[in-house]
């Protein structure tokens, strides 16, 4: 068994479409997500009961993010508009989607900056 540990938001989203699709994100609760924000990916299903939880996600005061197909699918989105997309870009378009349940349209987003 492989040993849970933190990694960055930028590692999961550059990484993303090589990673299996039963893991699923969490993410740091109350606080501001950055490319260089601590995260985890692991293969359970969150459960609303806090005894199902993890340690490792309760010792890191971690939460559910999203099912790791889904930061997948934004990936993917972002590097079909973008080949080149960055590490921020990604985590532009991931937040963008965490926030409006949407991809993002680069080209809309340039004109609203």
């Amino acid at each position: 068994m492989q040993k849970t540990r933190l990694t960055t938001l930028e590692t999961v989203l550059m990484s993303a479409e090589k990673r299996p699709v039963d893991e699923w994100l969490f993410l740091p609760k109350g606080t501001v997500w950055t490319s260089k924000t601590a995260c985890a990916v692991l293969k359970v299903v969150p459960n609303a009961d806090d005894d199902d939880v993890p340690e490792f996600v309760k010792d890191h005061e971690l939460q559910y993010a999203m099912h790791i197909s889904q930061v997948q699918d934004i990936v993917i989105n972002a590097r079909l508009q973008r080949k080149d997309s960055t590490p921020d870009m990604l985590v532009q378009a991931f937040l963008f989607y965490y926030d409006r349940d949407a991809f993002i349209d680069f080209d809309a987003e340039l004109h609203h900056e």
